[in-house]
């Protein structure tokens, strides 16, 4: 007769993890993107992969350490995607249930501003990048960088103001905040300057009864 003893480890529960999401940058440099898990349950390490473990049972363990801030390999931030991870927890050798937990890298809007003429005391014209295909552009905001109140504009990227009177030949920086449907936001600045408007004038010859005459005009700057 032979006794053995032996400890019976239950097999922990999946891990907590729920998607992320992030906006894609517009600086053009790649960061790093992480994923947090939190175990249910006994367990003493969370297993991260590529693959689902139970699927491919040879696909390798990427990161045996870190419940929270697990970097997702082959995430740069530089370009809209998504992709799939898989964690388990381990408690005592014993590997418990997969949880998918899925990343995205959401479109950040194009930004650019193309300004009409701008003259002393008159509206004008500003205009915003138009929307990329399939992700709609929900608002524009116009800082006109003349202390005035931001100027929000809901799904239109044309905008008319006026910086009044008195502001011929003076520069303004006037920037751009978009935010699209997916709520990121991407922002742009550029300087424009105020033109002074003409004085009309005129000039004639000497005026006889029945003759012609020659007008000439002309114009000075305010």
């Amino acid at each position: 007769t032979v006794t053995r003893g032996f400890n019976w480890v239950k097999k922990p529960t999946a891990p907590t993890a729920p998607d992320v999401s992030y906006c894609k940058l517009t600086t053009g440099i790649p960061q790093a993107f992480t994923i947090n898990a939190s175990p249910n349950g006994a367990s003493t390490k969370p297993y991260w992969y590529e693959l689902d473990p139970i699927a491919n049972p040879t696909t390798p363990i990427l990161d045996s350490i870190n419940f929270l801030g697990f970097v997702a390999p082959g995430i740069t931030g530089l370009a809209p995607t998504s992709k799939t991870f898989y964690v388990t927890t381990n408690n005592k050798g014993c590997e418990g249930a997969v949880e998918p937990v899925n990343i995205e890298i959401k479109d950040s809007p194009n930004v650019s501003i193309t300004p009409g003429p701008i003259c002393e005391n008159k509206p004008f014209t500003l205009t915003g990048a138009v929307q990329s295909p399939g992700v709609p552009y929900t608002q524009y905001v116009w800082d006109f960088g003349d202390s005035s109140p931001l100027v929000p504009v809901l799904g239109n990227n044309v905008v008319t103001y006026n910086y009044g009177p008195d502001k011929g030949s003076e520069t303004f920086t006037v920037e751009l905040t978009i935010t699209n449907s997916q709520g990121c936001t991407n922002s742009i600045s550029q300087v424009v300057g105020v033109a002074l408007n003409p004085i009309p004038d005129f000039t004639y010859d000497f005026v006889c009864d029945d003759d012609d005459t020659e007008f000439t005009g002309s114009s000075n700057i305010a």
